[in-house]
């Protein structure tokens, strides 16, 4: 989908974060005049006895943000 001149295009950032080589942040970049990242955090990724995420994920992901 071709889309030109529709002013900002929103890109979702799941778990990537990469600025280089992140094909969908090509695209929205390709489709509009600016582009707006967005990363939702989610609490349940931080508790001290978090299964999924430990505390070196958590921190890399924060990090990087930044």
């Amino acid at each position: 989908m071709e889309c030109f001149g529709v002013g900002s295009v929103l890109h979702w950032f799941r778990q990537d974060f990469r600025a280089r080589d992140n094909v969908a942040l090509a695209a929205a970049c390709r489709m509009g005049d600016s582009v707006v990242g967005v990363f939702c955090i989610d609490t349940r990724w931080f508790p001290a006895a978090a299964e999924k995420t430990g505390a070196f994920q958590a921190t890399f992901w924060l990090e990087s943000l930044r």
